[in-house]
């Protein structure tokens, strides 16, 4: 559980960094910041949900 912990909050940081790239101009540390915020989003997006299903006994 603390993984899952971890890797919720890497993904909050780097939601919380891409807030603040958005208001930059385009520039490659901007795409940057946007390609690192949404990789990681998606996936722990879907292994927190899933892991939390099969920590409690459900198959997925």
């Amino acid at each position: 559980m603390a993984d899952l912990l971890w890797r919720w909050q890497q993904m909050r940081l780097g939601i919380i960094q891409m807030r603040g790239a958005i208001d930059k101009r385009r520039s490659v540390a901007r795409e940057k910041v946007l390609a690192a915020a949404n990789t990681p989003a998606g996936y722990v997006g879907g292994l927190v949900p899933r892991e939390s299903i099969q920590m409690h006994g459900g198959i997925v």
